[in-house]
This record gives C-alpha cells, structure tokens and sequence, in this order.
C-alpha cells in the first residue's frame, strides 16, 4: 500500500495534525491535504516524502514517551501530607 492509500483509507493518522506539520506556513493546511488526497490537486512524489518524514517523526515523539519518571520520582499531590 502507497502513503496516499495509506492517508485515504486508514484512519490511524490524524489528517490535520499531519497537514499542519506537512505545510506549517499554509493557512488551512487541511483542505490543501484533502486536496491532495481526492485528486483536486496533484499528490506529488515530494508530497509522499513528506507525509512519510512527519509520520516518522510522530512515532519517534510517541516511542519517546514513557510512564517511568512518573513512577520513579513521583511529585506530591494535593491529597499528599509532608512531614
């Protein structure tokens, strides 16, 4: 499966997230993506690169998230009492 099968047909991805990084000057980078993806305007080898570099860096920024430093140096809430 394409990066533009991919985009139209599964939903794992969030458009506009996408959009927004793929073209963060582009006032509503959205329509310009949805656009692209039903065939208004050209999907271009470059476009495919770019939705694939942004999808890159969206995994590296969830693998990156981790529940241990929560868990290992938990801060005091408001229930909590000091002594």
């Amino acid at each position: 499966m394409d990066i533009k099968q991919f985009l139209l047909h599964d939903k794992t991805i969030n458009h506009s997230e996408l959009a927004r990084r793929m073209w963060p000057g582009n006032k509503n980078p959205q329509a310009y993506l949805s656009n692209k993806l039903i065939g208004a305007k050209p999907f271009t080898r470059r476009d495919a690169e770019r939705a694939l570099e942004v999808i890159q860096q969206m995994v590296n920024e969830m693998s990156a998230v981790s529940i241990e430093e929560i868990y290992t140096n938990p801060k005091p809430g408001p229930r909590s009492k000091q002594e």
